[in-house]
């Protein structure tokens, strides 16, 4: 899923980003998170492409036909412009989620600067964080220009001793995310990437909501709209009940 050379590359652009940054900033104070500078200059080493004007938004990255939009986060920020580009240009739009696969945490202390031991931290749902989320973008997933490219990758969590508690990592605020190493890349440009990606290798081929809760650790709300999703993308169907709760089956 990803070559020796891809990983080599990733890493040589995080090192020289890292590097670049810390002289001019200091961890906590860079003009633009890291790890969105870094993905930028892997999938668009011209600088002179990136933050390319397109109407009245601007795209992260623009590759000959294809507008890369790089989402840290959630994707609802993005149901405007994407509907612009499909509706105004005649360009592919690619949407970069990095997921983290792995991640350690490292404390900074407000007075020293000083850095703590890096420890291996917990990462959260990982890839199935970006199967709600699509519930937002679903009247304009037609799979003909746009897709999505999964960065899977492990990173260092900079958090500042500033929260509450002794030991004052209650709510302490995050100063950066640093990008260590390219695990895997995955697109997804179909209806059939969607279902070979989101859905469990041990999930029956029918299954309440409550079997996919406990393979994707999904919950109330991120569960109801992970099941839309599939549902509307025609992934699963409602094939009656069990009990009290809908019975689904697997399409794809």
């Amino acid at each position: 899923m990803v070559s020796t050379e891809e990983k080599q590359k990733f890493e040589k652009i995080c090192l020289e980003t890292k590097n670049t940054e810390r002289e001019s900033f200091g961890i906590g104070t860079y003009s633009e998170k890291t790890l969105h500078r870094v993905l930028k200059a892997f999938l668009c080493p011209d600088t002179d492409f990136h933050e390319v004007g397109i109407g009245p938004f601007v795209a992260d990255a623009l590759v000959g036909n294809t507008i890369y939009e790089i989402q840290n986060a959630g994707l609802f920020p993005l149901k405007k412009k994407l509907a612009y580009y499909l509706e105004h240009t005649d360009k592919r739009v690619q949407i970069v989620c990095p997921i983290l696969t792995a991640k350690r945490l490292v404390w900074v202390d407000p007075a020293t600067g000083e850095l703590s031991t890096p420890r291996k931290a917990p990462v959260g749902h990982g890839k199935m964080r970006i199967l709600p989320e699509l519930i937002y973008l679903l009247e304009l997933l037609d799979f003909t220009r746009v897709s999505f490219l999964v960065v899977g990758l492990t990173v260092d969590d900079y958090k500042r001793l500033d929260g509450k508690g002794i030991d004052k990592k209650h709510g302490a605020s995050r100063l950066e995310r640093l990008p260590r190493e390219l695990v895997y890349l995955q697109t997804l440009s179909s209806k059939e990437d969607i279902a070979s990606f989101f859905l469990p290798a041990e999930l029956p081929e029918q299954f309440t909501a409550a079997e996919f809760s406990r393979l994707t650790n999904l919950r109330r709300r991120t569960l109801s709209a992970a099941l839309k999703v599939l549902l509307r993308l025609g992934v699963i169907e409602i094939v009656g009940k069990q009990k009290n709760a809908f019975c689904y089956q697997r399409i794809l």
